[in-house]
């Protein structure tokens, strides 16, 4: 799962935070990133 828009998911709908806490220790927690922009998104799905 990638989230684009660190603003948005931290400040304006705080979701990430839940998220982070949800994944913590659970093998999805390195499946889990927030980003700032689309190109940082395809490198993360494809890396």
């Amino acid at each position: 799962m990638v989230l684009v828009g660190r603003r948005y998911w931290t400040e304006t709908l705080p979701a990430w935070p839940l998220l982070q806490a949800l994944a913590r220790g659970r093998p999805m927690e390195q499946h889990v990133h927030l980003v700032d922009s689309i190109e940082e998104a395809v490198h993360r799905v494809v890396e």
